[in-house]
């Protein structure tokens, strides 16, 4: 009867600790996004509520992309949505990820930002992540480079219970001995 209950407290503690250690990995990696700007109807500032900041001519293109991105090609179509600095929203999407800058920070003199946001996976395969996003112009050229600043979480947790349920198996091996 003994061993039941303890064969039955170890497949419950593996059944409690298997869901939570299961968890997706977060996105990470760099993406570059190139295309171009129309700099004639972007003012690069705050305070047209309503009205795109930045006009941004879509498609644009990927450059480079590495870890999370990595399977994406030189060249892929990127869509690029026009971006207003008082609405944060959507600024790029390219495959499964989508990018959402949730704040801003303009350097109106150069005619750039940066864009605080998340970048999400539409498969749900891989977590959310926190993003952090620049973007600069040169003579009407976009350069938008995107970086992704978030680590795989560790399932502490279930590492825990797994820590825990290994020692009272160590002691119950231990307590059969002695009592042979």
């Amino acid at each position: 009867m003994i061993e039941k209950i303890k064969m039955l407290g170890l497949a419950t503690a593996f059944a409690v600790a298997a869901p939570l250690a299961a968890s997706a990995a977060t996105i990470s990696g760099q993406i570059d996004i190139g295309g171009t700007v129309n700099l004639d109807n972007s003012d690069f500032m705050a305070g047209d509520a309503g009205v795109a900041d930045v006009d941004l001519n879509d498609p644009g293109f990927v450059v480079i992309g590495t870890e999370s991105f990595a399977g994406l090609t030189l060249g892929q179509s990127v869509s690029l949505f026009d971006i207003d600095f008082d609405a944060p929203g959507v600024i790029w999407e390219v495959a499964n990820f989508v990018f959402t800058a949730t704040s801003f920070a303009i350097d109106t003199a150069e005619n750039a930002f940066t864009a605080v946001g998340t970048i999400s996976d539409t498969d749900g395969v891989l977590e959310d992540g926190a993003g952090f996003m620049q973007f600069t112009t040169q003579n009407g050229q976009t350069l938008v480079s995107f970086s992704s600043t978030t680590t795989t979480p560790v399932p502490v947790p279930a590492a825990g219970l797994m820590l825990i349920t290994g020692l009272g198996g160590l002691a119950a091996a231990r307590r059969r001995r002695k009592a042979a």
